[in-house]
């Protein structure tokens, strides 16, 4: 589950204090998103983020072409 938030960097501090379980701590990603994942009691991963900044676009260029190039041939 995705799921933005208004400040994930607040909600990160809360998780912590509350003892959830991080499995990948805040970090910026390069599509614009400062994000971290934590695990509920039943094992499911849920990802909690803010949008922080747009992308460049030689950054979706790049993104594009990857995707693309690992679709399998339709010849």
């Amino acid at each position: 589950m995705h799921v933005y938030v208004d400040d994930v960097d607040a909600h990160f501090e809360r998780a912590v204090a509350a003892g959830a379980e991080i499995r990948a701590p805040l970090e910026d990603r390069d599509f614009g998103d400062r994000r971290y994942h934590a695990v509920d009691p039943e094992g499911h991963v849920w990802t909690f983020a803010t949008h922080v900044a747009e992308a460049s676009p030689e950054w979706e260029a790049t993104e594009w072409l990857a995707t693309l190039a690992a679709q399998p041939s339709t010849e």
